[in-house]
């Protein structure tokens, strides 16, 4: 090999390996997905929703409204949190007054994007039907300290012959 064709091999070496460093560099310098802020999910939270349920066989509640107050906790990207709620409700069988509470965990599929199950008691203080409910929900940021949150329960009668689905829409502000 002549000086000239090693000198060209060098030059044609140098070169890359100054392509590949600077590829190196480009890739350093690509901005990072936002992490998520455990500030945006944690600490007390309160809201008002709107919930329809049917109960088999045959009584359907035509809907209430409920008052929520809750509080999350955040570890990595899971959140764990216990809730409340009172509700007034008008039914195919009466007016009444009910309470619930339920734990729930989940992970934040984006900063703004909550996925939760729930596990959770419902008692109606009218009438004294009481159901241990199972829901799957989604929580979504519309707002730096508001959500709205969707959620499916199905609930099982302990000390009556219903099972009930329900479904509900709430608006949250967070604390």
């Amino acid at each position: 090999m002549g000086m000239f064709t090693k000198l060209a091999v060098a030059a044609v070496v140098l070169a890359s390996m100054s392509t590949v460093a600077m590829a190196a560099d480009l890739v350093v310098d690509v901005p990072m997905v936002d992490e998520v802020s455990p500030s945006d999910w944690s600490g007390f939270y309160a809201g008002l929703g709107l919930t329809g349920t049917a109960y088999t066989p045959g009584a359907d509640i035509l809907g209430s409204i409920d008052a929520i107050a809750g509080v999350n906790v955040v570890a990595d990207m899971f959140v764990l949190g216990v809730e409340g709620q009172i509700s007034g409700y008008t039914s195919t069988f009466g007016n009444g007054i009910q309470v619930s509470g339920e734990v729930r965990g989940g992970v934040l599929a984006s900063p703004d994007v909550l996925i939760y199950g729930s596990l959770g008691d419902t008692y109606f203080v009218t009438g004294g039907g009481n159901y241990v409910t199972a829901g799957v929900g989604v929580e979504l940021k519309v707002a730096e300290k508001t959500t709205l949150d969707l959620e499916y329960k199905h609930g099982w009668g302990t000390n009556v012959a219903f099972q009930s689905n329900s479904l509900s829409a709430s608006v949250l502000w967070h604390f």
